[in-house]
């Protein structure tokens, strides 16, 4: 099985950075919600995904599923890390920390904003790009693990 980690490498007061690997790879740059205001506590939309492993599976229904999949048409499921509690946690486009509704976006490089701080860029080049890669491990029950900063 392929080793999937996404290390979180600093945080703002609305958002993380992080690097997502595979097999010790840099596939791309991610960007998450802040950390959660107390620990073990989830705050929806607003606070990050716990650290852990947690199964990816495809997801082929939702707003994210329609609009991806009437754009490109080389665009299947959507890549769903599962984790109890949580729902619709996906890996998607976006720059800042407003886009992620919740969940991992990706990008090409790490950016800071002067409006909203931590962010990404080239999220759609980024995201064509790991796309096949996170769809063949979501298709084989893979798993994703996040490690904090430190």
């Amino acid at each position: 099985m392929s080793d999937l980690v996404l290390q979180r490498v600093k945080f703002d007061a609305n958002a993380t950075q992080g690097i997502l690997t595979l097999n010790g790879e840099r596939l791309c740059v991610t960007l998450e919600n802040r950390p959660p205001r107390e620990v073990g506590v989830k705050e929806p939309g607003l606070s990050r995904i716990p650290a852990g492993t947690h199964g990816l599976r495809l997801r082929d229904e939702g707003g994210f599923y329609n609009r991806y999949t009437n754009k490109w048409a080389w665009h299947r499921d959507m890549i769903e890390i599962v984790l109890p509690g949580w729902k619709y946690v996906l890996f998607h486009v976006g720059n800042y920390h407003t886009d992620t509704h919740g969940c991992v976006l990706v990008g090409k490089t790490p950016g800071q904003s002067e409006q909203f701080g931590l962010c990404v860029w080239s999220s759609v080049k980024a995201y064509k790009r790991i796309y096949p890669v996170l769809h063949a491990i979501a298709a084989r029950g893979g798993v994703l693990v996040v490690r904090d900063e430190g």
